[in-house]
C-alpha cells in the first residue's frame, strides 16, 4: 500500500473510534513485535497473515459516558452478558469494516476476560502503541491521563502501515513518592510492585477493593481525567459479582 494512502487509512480508522470513545490508537508492526514476543504470544500464532496491528484504547471517562448515554437510549444493551465488552465489539466492527473496504484484510482481537482467541498481552500492545510508560502499579501510565485508560481492541492486518514510536521520555515511577502503594489496602504491593495474584486476593477479603482501587486513585498523574465512581466500581468488581451501576 503506498504510504499516503496508508496514513490515511490509518487516520481514518482513528476517527472512526475516536467517535466511540476511542481516543488513543497506535500502529505495531507485527514481526518487530514478535520479535520480542515469547513463543505462544506472537501475532503470528494468531494470524500468519498479519503484517501490522492497529489497537485502539480509551483515555479518561468519554468511553464510559458514552456507553453509559447509549444504555439509556437502548435498554437491551444494558441486558446483555458483560455489556461494556458488547459495546467494545460493535465500537470496533464498522473499523474492521473500513480496513475490508480498503481491501485490507483485518481481524478484531480483544482483552476480555476469558478470550480463547489468543494469547497477546494488551498492556505490551499498550506500551509498544505508545499509550504510555509501565508503572509499578502494573497500568500503562500515560503523561495527562496517568493511569486512566485501557487498552479496549486490536485490529490485526495485512497492509504494512506505518508503526507508531513507543512513548519516550516518559518515567512516571522514578523519583515518585508512590502515594499508590501506602495506599493499598490490600498490600499488593509486597515488593514495591503490583502483585496480580494479592490484588486478588483482596478483592476476595476487602469490601474497599471490590468498590474502588485506592492504589489507583492515590496515582499522582491524570487526576484530572479519572473515572468517576461508578465505572471505577463496575472495573473493580469481581467478574461474577459485575453490575452495571445504573
Amino acid at each position: 500500500m503506498e504510504t499516503g494512502h496508508a496514513k490515511r487509512l490509518v487516520d481514518d480508522a482513528a476517527a472512526a473510534a475516536a467517535a466511540w470513545g476511542l481516543n488513543l490508537a497506535g500502529v505495531l508492526d507485527a514481526a518487530a513485535y514478535d520479535a520480542d514476543a515469547p513463543a505462544g504470544h506472537r501475532m503470528a500464532d494468531v494470524w500468519s497473515a498479519a503484517r501490522t496491528a492497529v489497537v485502539f484504547g480509551s483515555a479518561g471517562p468519554l468511553f464510559w459516558e458514552l456507553f453509559r448515554a447509549r444504555v439509556a437510549r437502548e435498554p437491551a444493551l444494558g441486558r446483555r452478558p458483560e455489556p461494556l465488552d458488547a459495546h467494545t465489539v460493535d465500537a470496533v466492527a464498522p473499523i474492521v469494516e473500513l480496513f475490508r473496504s480498503r481491501a485490507v484484510a483485518a481481524r478484531a482481537l480483544f482483552p476480555f476476560f476469558g478470550a480463547r482467541d489468543h494469547a497477546l498481552s494488551f498492556r505490551h500492545l499498550a506500551l509498544r502503541a505508545g499509550f504510555g510508560a509501565d508503572s509499578v502499579l502494573g497500568l500503562v501510565l500515560h503523561p495527562e491521563y496517568g493511569p486512566w485508560l485501557a487498552a479496549r481492541a486490536a485490529v490485526l492486518t495485512d497492509a504494512a502501515l506505518p508503526a507508531s514510536a513507543p512513548l519516550a521520555g516518559f518515567d512516571p515511577c522514578t523519583g515518585c513518592a508512590a502515594p499508590c502503594i501506602t495506599a493499598c489496602p490490600g498490600g499488593a504491593f509486597p515488593d514495591g510492585r503490583w502483585s496480580h495474584a494479592l490484588c486478588l486476593d483482596a478483592k476476595r477479603r476487602l469490601d474497599p477493593c471490590r468498590a474502588s482501587c485506592l492504589a489507583r486513585i492515590h496515582c499522582v498523574f491524570g487526576v484530572a481525567h479519572r473515572y468517576p465512581p461508578d465505572e471505577i466500581a463496575y472495573h473493580c468488581a469481581l467478574p461474577e459479582e459485575r453490575k452495571l451501576p445504573f
